[in-house]
C-alpha cells in the first residue's frame, strides 16, 4: 500500500504507459490517479514542467482516504423510467470509490422473484470491483446502510442495513434483490421520484473492518471440498418433486463422493424445498464397508450452512443430508446465494473423514 507516501514520490522522466506498466503494476491506482501523481512530481515537459525544476502542481485526487475505514457512494440513476422498462438483469453502476486500497461501486439492478418477472424489483448492492484475475484478497464490511433519498421534506429515506459481510473474489457483492418494487419507487407520492427530473438518488454508507491484499486467499477448492454448480435453477425449480441433480465424483480417502440436490416439499406441501445430500458412491456390490464422516453443507455466496457430525456411511446407508435444506423462496433472497443473472447456484460440502481433527464452523447450525 502506498498510503500517504504518495505525496513523497519523486519520479524520473517516464512516459505515461511506462509509468502504468512499471510503477503501478498492482493496478490499485485508477487512470486519473496515475495522471495526478505524474503531474505532481515530474521533470517531464509533457506534464507542463521544465527540465530545470520539478513541477509542484496540486494533486488531482486526495490520498488520505486510502487509510479510512469508511466510505460513502452516491449514485443518481438518470432516466429511471426508461431503466425500469429494461429487461431483468439490467444494471447501472456508480463511479468507483477507493477505500482501504480496494475499488468499490454501487450497483442498481433490475431483479424479479422466481416465476414473477412481471413485477420488477430494484436490486441495490455494494460491489468490490477488484480485477477478476486477482483472487488473493479479502475484506470484511462490518456494516452498510443503503438508502434511497427522499425528495420530499417530510418523507423519510427508504433504508436497509447489512452487517458482517465478507467480500472476496467468489463473493464480491452484497445487498438486496428486492429493496423496493419499481411501482413503489416511481409513484411520486412516495417521495423518491420526480417525473420532471426522472431520476432517483441512491447512497451507501459502509464501514470496512479490515482489508487484506496478498495475505488472505478466497476459499480454495481442496481435496476435502466438493463443489456443484446447478445451472438453469428456474427450470430445476419447475420440475416435479423428487427430481434431482448430481455432481461429478470426487475421491476422498479412497472413496467416491458426490453431491445430490433434490426437489422436495415441506410438510404441508405448500412450498418446494431444496434437498441437499452427501452421497458415498461405492458400488452396491461392495460389501461390509463403512466410513464415519462430519461435514459442513453450504451455499457459496449465501449465508445458510448446516454442520453434521459423526454420521456413518455404509452400504446400507450411503447417503446423509437434509431434506429441507432451504426453501426456494429463501434461496432467491439477499442471503440465499442464487445468481439471478446467470440463473445458477453453487453448492459446496466440506468433508472431514474418520478421525481427522474437525471444528464446527462458528456461523453454522447443527443438523
Amino acid at each position: 500500500m502506498l498510503g500517504s507516501a504518495l505525496f513523497k514520490i519523486r519520479l524520473p522522466l517516464l512516459a505515461h504507459n511506462e509509468f502504468t506498466a512499471q510503477i503501478v503494476p498492482s493496478g490499485i491506482l485508477i487512470a486519473e490517479e496515475e495522471v495526478g501523481i505524474k503531474q505532481y512530481r515530474s521533470q517531464s515537459k509533457m506534464c507542463g514542467g521544465t527540465s530545470e525544476g520539478l513541477l509542484y502542481g496540486p494533486l488531482q485526487f486526495p490520498s488520505h482516504w486510502r487509510n479510512l475505514t469508511f466510505g460513502t457512494i452516491v449514485m443518481d440513476i438518470e432516466n429511471v423510467s426508461e431503466f425500469a422498462r429494461e429487461k431483468v438483469g439490467s444494471r447501472r453502476f456508480s463511479k468507483t470509490v477507493q477505500i482501504r486500497g480496494l475499488p468499490w461501486k454501487m450497483m442498481a439492478k433490475i431483479d424479479a422473484k422466481i416465476g414473477k418477472t412481471d413485477e420488477k424489483l430494484l436490486g441495490f448492492y455494494i460491489k468490490c470491483a477488484a480485477p477478476k484475475e486477482d483472487k488473493n484478497w479479502n475484506c470484511e464490511c462490518s456494516a452498510a446502510t443503503f438508502r434511497i433519498i427522499s425528495k420530499i421534506f417530510d418523507v423519510q429515506n427508504s433504508t436497509g442495513r447489512l452487517f458482517g459481510k465478507i467480500f472476496n473474489h467468489t463473493a464480491d457483492q452484497a445487498g438486496f434483490t428486492d429493496f423496493i418494487s419499481f411501482s413503489e419507487l416511481l409513484y411520486p407520492d412516495n417521495g423518491f421520484y420526480n417525473r420532471d427530473e426522472d431520476k432517483v438518488t441512491l447512497t451507501v454508507d459502509f464501514i470496512l473492518k479490515n482489508a487484506e491484499m496478498g495475505q488472505f486467499s478466497a476459499p480454495k477448492t481442496s481435496d476435502k471440498t466438493i463443489f456443484m454448480e446447478i445451472e438453469k435453477v428456474f427450470e430445476f425449480f419447475c420440475e416435479i418433486i423428487g427430481s434431482e441433480r448430481k455432481s461429478e465424483t470426487v475421491h476422498i480417502k479412497g472413496l467416491p463422493w458426490k453431491i445430490i440436490a433434490k426437489i422436495n416439499a415441506d410438510n404441508q406441501d405448500i412450498e418446494k424445498t431444496f434437498g441437499f445430500y452427501l452421497f458415498c458412491a461405492v458400488p452396491k456390490e461392495t460389501p461390509n464397508w463403512s466410513r464415519k464422516c462430519s461435514a459442513t453443507f453450504r451455499i457459496v455466496s449465501g449465508d445458510h450452512r448446516i454442520w453434521f457430525e459423526g454420521r456413518t456411511f455404509s452400504n446400507e446407508k450411503p447417503i446423509h443430508g437434509f431434506d429441507n435444506f432451504v426453501r426456494f423462496s429463501y434461496l432467491q433472497s439477499d442471503f440465499g446465494g442464487y445468481d439471478m443473472e446467470e440463473d445458477k447456484v453453487t453448492l459446496a460440502i466440506d468433508i472431514y473423514v474418520d478421525d481427522e481433527k474437525r471444528e464446527r464452523p462458528d456461523n453454522s447450525i447443527f443438523g
